[in-house]
């Protein structure tokens, strides 16, 4: 066992790609010789552990052999333990199992460890299981908590307090209660929250400290800093992004020792979160930078994607339905933002407004005054506007009439509708007495409104385009 044990550790240290195979042919020897010593459950789940580690099989196949062992009924308990354990951490968010058959494996390892007086087990075990209940937003999240710390101050011996499994745990134990203090910070006011942050970023310093010795585990700890800081900062927590990027900065640099497809694909998939939101943010007031970040943000998920299909990661399934979310936000964005905003000159006062109220939304609303420099030629750049935007709203009111200039600019939008059904909508707004909607744009969306407020918000239900998130 303990040259298992050895190898094992070296390749999580870190290793070249051929020292790797060394390691993977020598322990793949040690395997044998349980084997070979009637131990087939301890063997048994030494591949399983080998063959996840080397990411040789899938999650779905390293669950079901690890199930297999923890129903072997000659397996030692603590073999049986630790293949619960393995099977609560894999089942973790897997499509094919609850989070009552994920409960379940760990009141199994629990109730093993309890029975045979594994006091550092219980505490890894209890540790781990608390993790579920900080991302599932348990209220008895902090009490669990305490235990464990009072489970960890009962060990009789100073051996069993510095052993790797009880740093671990400590580790463990300092981010899940900085992500506990980040969320109670959300609703106080500055100074308290001020505090939490503090602490929180105190917690999640020495848990990096704590894992420091090996690279997969500091670079998680890097990673998993930078999560819980973005889901702080998603939700306004007094927050600034340099919070959220820091962390991720010194998981990169920790990623250029560390080839570890897991690491990458977490650090990759939180980018995305992270520049997927900064485009949310920017969208109202600069959609080009939104569209900058969204353009980003979708490499980061390609990349994720890659290496969590290399390991077959349930998180998978969650890049994909970001890269899909992302996907759509860019298409719609590299559409032409500009809306045409045809009208009689009598009217211009009445256009005007709704041209403002379209440009704080941050829309490219054209109109004439403002669109058509001196010297223009007039109908080339009526077709330049029409043909930039993704909308044109006639204003029509009992002034308008289907001839001179409005004629051209019908004629024109007509002409975008039939050449792009889906990304230009022709909108007609009937303001006021006797306004009448000329017969070729009858059969388009038209409305009639007594005020200017309805006439805008006809507009932006009618457009293609949607409007940004609103964020405080």
């Amino acid at each position: 066992m303990r040259s298992f044990d050895q190898l094992l550790s070296a390749i999580r240290k870190g290793a070249s790609a051929y020292e790797a195979n060394e390691c993977y042919a020598a322990l793949c020897d040690t395997i044998d010789e349980f084997a070979r010593s009637s131990r087939s459950a301890e063997g048994d789940y030494l591949r399983g552990m080998l063959d996840r580690e080397f990411n040789r099989c899938s999650t779905t196949e390293s669950i079901q052999r690890m199930q297999a062992v923890a129903d072997h009924g000659g397996a030692p308990p603590f073999i049986r333990m630790s293949a619960y354990t393995n099977l609560a951490a894999w089942t973790k968010g897997h499509p094919d199992y609850s989070w009552e058959d994920n409960f379940e494996f760990r009141r199994e390892a629990l109730r093993i460890a309890d029975q045979r007086g594994m006091r550092v087990a219980a505490i890894v075990i209890l540790t781990n299981w608390l993790s579920v209940h900080v991302e599932q937003r348990q209220p008895f999240a902090r009490e669990l908590l305490e235990d464990i710390r009072k489970r960890i101050a009962l060990l009789s011996s100073i051996q069993h307090k510095n052993s790797t499994d009880v740093q671990q745990a400590l580790a463990n134990l300092n981010g899940y209660e900085a992500r506990i203090l980040l969320r109670e910070a959300q609703g106080d006011g500055p100074v308290e929250a001020a505090s939490k942050v503090g602490r929180a970023r105190e917690l999640f310093a020495e848990a990096v400290d704590r894992r420091k010795a090996v690279p997969h585990n500091r670079t998680n700890a890097q990673v998993a800093w930078a999560d819980a800081m973005l889901e702080a900062y998603c939700a306004d927590a007094n927050l600034s992004t340099q919070e959220v990027e820091e962390p991720l900065e010194r998981a990169l640099r920790s990623l250029d020792s560390h080839a570890c497809d897991l690491c990458r694909g977490y650090y990759h998939h939180t980018r995305a979160r992270l520049l997927d939101l900064l485009a949310q943010r920017a969208f109202n007031e600069d959609r080009s930078a939104a569209l900058r970040n969204w353009t980003a943000a979708r490499e980061e998920t390609r990349r994720a994607s890659t290496c969590y299909s290399r390991t077959g990661h349930q998180n998978l399934r969650f890049v994909g339905e970001l890269f899909r979310t992302i996907e759509e936000a860019i298409a719609v964005n590299e559409r032409p933002h500009r809306v045409f905003l045809s009208h009689k000159s009598a009217d211009k006062e009445l256009v005007r407004r709704v041209h403002a109220a379209l440009r704080e939304l941050g829309f490219d609303p054209w109109l004439d005054d403002d669109a058509m420099p001196a010297g223009a030629l007039t109908e080339r750049a009526l077709v330049d506007g029409i043909e930039q935007s993704c909308a044109a709203a006639f204003f029509v009111t009992s002034r308008f009439a289907d001839e001179g200039f409005i004629a051209t600019e019908i004629e024109h939008a007509l002409h975008e509708q039939r050449n792009r059904p889906d990304l230009f909508k022709i909108i007609v707004i009937e303001m006021g007495p006797g306004a009448m909607t000329p017969r070729l744009l009858s059969r388009f969306i038209h409305k009639r409104c007594d005020t200017e407020l309805e006439a805008f918000t006809e507009i932006i239900r009618a457009l293609p385009v949607k409007v940004g998130t609103v964020h405080w």
